[in-house]
């Protein structure tokens, strides 16, 4: 039998993790786990671990928090902030933007348009620039 469908290796793993990072919510919108740059989530959205155990939510009152099942082991302390969203900058900065356009919150970093922010299996949320770790929640395993 001849096989007539050949992919290189490359478009089969692009495949596969984008099948492992997209997870389908209620009403059609999907939930990823990570944020590249000029990416965002907004109040109601957000990032879940590929095995699905953490969840980082921007939560309708301005708190952006990493749960753990039930258990939140990680937030931002913007809860009664007019928040409106979570943005991935293309200078590897984490954002929490206002309506107002001011920063709510920020991770403080700097990188490059490669800088990508993950929820991760082991429960941290971790910003990468070039691969390497550059920001974290410290909260593995909670």
């Amino acid at each position: 039998m001849q096989d007539t469908h050949r992919f290189g290796k490359g478009a089969v793993a692009a495949v596969v993790a984008a099948m492992m990072v997209l997870v389908p919510l209620a009403g059609g919108a999907l939930a990823a786990d990570r944020l590249t740059a000029g990416q965002s989530i907004g109040k109601g959205e957000q990032l879940t671990s590929p095995d699905g155990r953490y969840r980082l939510i921007l939560q309708e009152d301005g708190n952006l928090v990493l749960y753990s099942g039930s258990n939140a082991v990680w937030y931002s302390h913007s809860d009664g902030i007019a928040v409106k969203e979570l943005v991935m900058q293309h200078n590897g900065e984490l954002v929490l933007y206002k309506y107002d356009g001011k920063p709510a919150w920020s991770s403080r970093t700097r990188g490059d348009t490669s800088t990508f922010v993950v929820m991760q299996n082991d429960g941290n949320l971790v910003i990468y620039d070039k691969g390497k770790p550059i920001w974290y929640t410290n909260t593995a395993g909670r």
